[in-house]
């Protein structure tokens, strides 16, 4: 009867036991505060001292509580050793003799046939351990919970942190920034000592499409580390690093070591230290991937996500899928800035060629309005040409036919005489115009020849000044005459250039003529002649007449090209004049330059044209 009671009584305390378990595993959410409670509860009835819930079967996935207020009775030595174990490969924990001396009670915990746990009791009441068998289940399921919880708890952050990177890295365009981001959140995530990402740079662009060779040739630079710290090499070669190799061939899967020995047996003397230190013990290296079709193709690697821990850690499956959507994420953001850039390249370069076309189009149109332009003007100086050329032919033709006519009934020699002289002049005029013609045509075809000598300005200036006044006579003109040495004073010495006889008298020739033939009457032209430091004379004419209009000096020495008052009876001419003074004076390499200024507020200008004639060779003048 007594044991049946006993039995009775322990049934119903593993029964009440039981249901206080389960009470504070359906009460509790928050796992702390569970795994507290159970210690409490576990302490309670096995009159323990200390009892210890051990979460987990390896070091990285460890978690451990006890009762609060006692845990400085939980020593050092013990939770090296319960953390030296590998409770999983643990199927049985029998108290041995030194647990009972020390009386301590260790018992794992089982869920679904897989040990996840471990409760170590001290001081408590050997006797117990039933009452421990019984309830560890319980136990087992309460750590099951709590584990869950911390993977749903992970899930959720890092699906939180996922969407916060995404958002942030579609807010952002700078590249760097976006790696710089990625790498930061990450690392604060996982909690690592140390983070890098690494670009490839390859020397062959082409390498992904030679299958079966081992590591190419390129360099990895680092382009952003967190914490931020001064890297002595930001730069190397792939082949430095066997650790980055190592990765490069497991792509596009992640390279994860958990401590130093795994990284030695990899790690070579020669790698990189300034990125793999020697007191690195966990690494996590996430290739950034380009392109990837499947077995058939290598994929393209265009960096790595390089995460590091000075401690060993374990890296849990979780942390592993964390890293690889960030490497995607980060290599998605690296594709769309290449490709990006490569339409923002080939838009600024077909914007340039659209803008350098649209250039030549304009050019083309410039060219092509300008040369119908000067189609038009050339058609109109043909027009005027063959009107002036034909009033100059017709005109004297009719007073020579006229001449002839009345030459035959001339009644006497006086008006024979009368006659002959309109012939010898009107054939003179006609003479004049095919000279005009040719001299101009040869000088255009630079086949006007030049025999540069020895000449007096003042007295070529004088012998043509003579003819000239006789023939303004009836206008009322005057010519006023003015002879310069270098120190602007008045002389009569000789002053003498070095060049083309014929061509100056010409030019003297033709400019006294326009200046006769637009001067006002009973007006004074004024001629003077300055020579220079440099041997070359200054000639300027200047008359008083109708002021040339700006519009009319930019084609006054044309040929053919006529003032405003051409068809001016007086004023009659071919337009050839001038068009010859400019060649012969560019023919003897000088210059000519007009210009017309009013005369106070009357109608009239004065009008000039300044010569400018070099010695076509250095000469001693007397």
């Amino acid at each position: 009867m007594v044991k049946e009671y006993a039995k009775s009584m322990e049934h119903n305390l593993n029964e009440q036991i039981r249901a206080e378990i389960i009470q504070i595993i359906q009460e509790n959410p928050e796992r702390n505060s569970m795994l507290s409670q159970l210690n409490q509860k576990l302490e309670s009835y096995l009159g323990a001292d200390t009892c210890l819930i051990v979460a987990g079967v390896t070091v990285a996935d460890t978690t451990q509580t006890w009762c609060v207020g006692k845990e400085e009775l939980v020593t050092a030595k013990m939770l090296e050793e319960l953390y030296s174990m590998n409770l999983s490969a643990i199927e049985s924990m029998p108290i041995s003799e030194a647990e009972k001396k020390s009386n301590i009670l260790r018992l794992t915990t089982q869920f679904q046939g897989q040990v996840n746990g471990m409760i170590v009791v001290r001081e408590g009441k050997l006797e117990q351990k039933q009452l421990l068998l019984n309830v560890s289940n319980y136990v087992a399921i309460a750590i099951a919970l709590v584990q869950l919880q911390q993977q749903v708890e992970g899930v959720t952050s890092y699906q939180g942190l996922l969407q916060d990177i995404t958002r942030k890295i579609r807010q952002s365009s700078d590249m760097d920034s976006i790696l710089n981001l990625t790498l930061v959140e990450t690392g604060k995530a996982l909690k690592v000592d140390r983070g890098l990402i690494v670009m490839l740079k390859y020397k062959d662009p082409l390498f992904k499409s030679r299958l079966g060779e081992d590591i190419p040739e390129s360099n990895g630079e680092v382009v952003c580390n967190w914490p931020e710290h001064d890297l002595k090499i930001p730069s190397y070669a792939l082949s430095e690093s066997s650790l980055c190799q190592q990765a490069w061939k497991k792509a596009p899967q992640p390279l994860a070591l958990s401590n130093q020995a795994q990284l030695l047996a990899i790690k070579k003397d020669a790698d990189v230290t300034s990125i793999f230190p020697s007191s690195l013990n966990a690494l996590l290296i996430v290739p950034l991937i380009g392109s990837y079709s499947g077995e058939t193709e290598p994929p393209v690697v265009l960096g790595f996500l390089i995460l590091q821990q000075f401690q060993p850690r374990i890296w849990e499956t979780s942390e592993i899928d964390l890293a690889k959507w960030v490497a995607i994420q980060a290599s998605t953001s690296i594709l769309h800035n290449q490709a990006l850039h490569q339409v923002q390249s080939l838009v600024k370069r077909r914007t340039e060629q659209l803008e350098w076309s649209l250039q030549v189009q304009a050019k083309l149109s410039e060219k092509m309005r300008q040369h119908i332009e000067e189609l038009e003007r050339l058609n109109q100086v043909k027009d005027e040409f063959i009107s002036t050329l034909s009033d100059e032919l017709k005109h004297p033709l009719a007073k020579i036919k006229m001449g002839i006519e009345m030459l035959k009934i001339a009644p006497n020699a006086k008006q024979r005489q009368r006659y002959l002289g309109i012939l010898e002049s009107e054939c003179a005029r006609e003479i004049e115009l095919v000279n005009d013609l040719l001299t101009l045509q040869k000088l255009e075809s630079e086949q006007f020849n030049i025999q540069p000598q020895k000449l007096d300005l003042i007295y070529i200036i004088t012998e043509l000044s003579q003819s000239f006044e006789k023939e303004w006579a009836d206008k009322g003109l005057k010519l006023t005459i003015k002879y310069h040495n270098l120190a602007g004073e008045s002389t009569k010495l000789p002053l003498i250039i070095y060049t083309d006889a014929e061509s100056i008298n010409r030019i003297f020739k033709e400019l006294l003529k326009n200046a006769g033939k637009f001067s006002d009457e009973n007006t004074t032209i004024f001629l003077e002649v300055t020579p220079q430091a440099n041997e070359a004379m200054v000639i300027s004419l200047t008359n008083t007449g109708r002021k040339i209009s700006p519009e009319e000096q930019a084609y006054i020495f044309e040929p053919f090209r006529r003032g405003q008052d051409a068809n001016n009876g007086s004023n009659q001419g071919t337009g050839l004049g001038l068009a010859l003074v400019k060649s012969l004076v560019e023919h003897i390499n000088g210059t000519i330059d007009v210009s017309s200024e009013a005369k106070d507020s009357s109608a009239n200008a004065i009008t000039c044209f300044t010569l400018t004639l070099p010695q076509l060779q250095n000469v001693i003048l007397p």
